[in-house]
């Protein structure tokens, strides 16, 4: 096929399957019926991480991509001058795959959720594009310009590099994965060495990065103009320059980043934020202000429970803590699913409230199965249960159903019971004695608060 040909439009996931099987049958797979069972549970555990449909070992030229495809995956693909324009990917996943001159515009992947995985741009276009709650794992960016890019909420993040690339009005922004924490998962992994964000020999022009730990990332000679670090962590080798850059350089950085970071060499603080040299700009703003944690906490609960679950969100809401209640702030227009996957993931901690109610709630099992598969990925404790009644404690595997949820949502219970659960019980009741009430919120907010350090 000519690559200079006119495109051949593919609208949604049903015509670009009916695409592929024309012309390569037996290379897409169908998981759906051994999947799930008729009610639409998962049936079958062991095909819990494969996504509803996969199409694997296919070359895809000069092809128009647009619509919606959800819950499908790309294995071992190649994608050459393929335009995706207008694009919603939503639980789409891309392993081993190579995108090669395509054109992607007005585009949305969200909720990437078992990672992409070895993923090649090579002279690729990006405008207006977006890519939210992901997991990133060794993406390469080569002599690509990005425009409007935002990369937001990824996690866990390893090994992205852009080289030779033109970063124009990009923006990164709630991406924590270089910390002790995950410093287990990297060993395990052999990838003691890599960086998780990597820009080597690019323009990076009006780019922001918001609360990003930049700590084990790397730039590489590349140019910073106009760009700026707000509430970041940066390590003392995230920048490297070994050459003159091409143009004069100028970034900032807000105190939170300063007071948070290992200070740069008087070199890079000069190249990059032009700092006077001789300055120590960390005990200068130490005088001026303090480190500000900011803690957030997504509140799964039964709407049986709403009255209680209200009481201890205003309660926290006045301790200085950021929540999120689902009668308060879940949006209105989205699928209920991902409103709650997405809660799960943004905030910083899940407060479970523990009754009869919740742990029979499935919407409740669903968040609590994404908290414990965040604090897998993070290696860090996510949940905070308190109890209104026994129930987490009486609870037997046996009791639980549909059959096809008992190993899920014991596995959930489990974790729970793992962590001290704070007795709430004689408080959920309108009647409850206030001041204690109040006491028990401050021991709650403690632990939360030290949790996070």
């Amino acid at each position: 096929m000519n690559i200079n040909e006119p495109k051949i439009t593919l609208m949604d996931k049903e015509s670009i399957v009916s695409y592929v099987q024309e012309r390569w049958a037996t290379r897409y797979v169908d998981n759906r019926g051994a999947k799930y069972n008729q009610d639409g549970e998962i049936a079958d555990f062991e095909l819990y991480d494969k996504k509803d449909e996969d199409i694997f070992n296919v070359t895809i030229k000069n092809i128009r991509f647009t619509g919606k495809v959800h819950r499908f995956e790309f294995q071992n693909c190649n994608f050459i001058n393929c335009d995706f324009e207008g694009f919603d990917g939503f639980f789409l996943i891309f392993t081993n795959c190579k995108f090669y001159k395509c054109n992607f515009r007005n585009c949305k992947f969200s909720h990437i959720e078992f990672a992409w995985d070895f993923v090649q741009f090579i002279k690729c276009q990006f405008q207006n594009v977006e890519w939210h709650e992901a997991g990133l794992f060794n993406i390469y960016f080569s002599k690509c310009y990005l425009q409007n890019f935002r990369v937001v909420d990824v996690n866990p993040i390893m090994n992205v590099n852009f080289d030779l690339c033109t970063l124009d009005r990009t923006s990164f922004e709630y991406i924590s994965n270089a910390d002790s924490d995950n410093a287990g998962e990297k060993a395990d992994l052999n990838e003691e060495d890599e960086s998780d964000l990597n820009f080597s020999e690019c323009e990076i022009l009006d780019t922001n990065f918001n609360t990003v730990n930049l700590s084990e990332s790397i730039f590489y000679n590349s140019g910073l103009y106009k760009c700026s670090f707000i509430d970041c962590k940066l390590g003392v080798e995230t920048f490297i320059v070994n050459k003159v850059l091409k143009n004069t350089c100028y970034a900032s950085m807000d105190f939170q980043t300063i007071l948070k970071s290992e200070q740069p060499s008087e070199d890079i603080l000069s190249i990059y934020f032009n700092i006077v040299k001789g300055i120590d700009i960390k005990k200068i703003v130490k005088m001026m202000t303090t480190e500000v944690p900011f803690y957030t906490v997504f509140i799964s609960y039964s709407l049986k429970d709403r009255s209680f679950a209200k009481r201890i969100n205003d309660s926290l809401v006045r301790h200085g803590l950021t929540t999120f209640l689902w009668e308060k702030d879940a949006p209105a227009g989205q699928p209920l699913e991902e409103i709650m996957y997405s809660g799960v993931r943004t905030h910083g901690k899940l407060l479970f409230i523990a009754s009869e109610h919740s742990i029979r709630s499935k919407a409740c099992q669903f968040e609590l199965t994404e908290g414990r598969k965040r604090q897998e990925e993070n290696w860090s404790v996510i949940f905070f249960p308190v109890h209104i009644d026994n129930y987490l404690f009486e609870v037997q595997k046996n009791q639980i159903k549909p059959a096809s949820v008992v190993e899920d949502y014991w596995e959930n219970i489990v974790e729970l019971r793992k962590i001290n659960s704070l007795d709430f019980s004689k408080f959920n009741s309108e009647a409850s004695n206030e001041k204690e009430f109040e006491q028990a919120i401050d021991k709650l907010v403690l632990d939360l608060k030290m949790k996070d350090k």
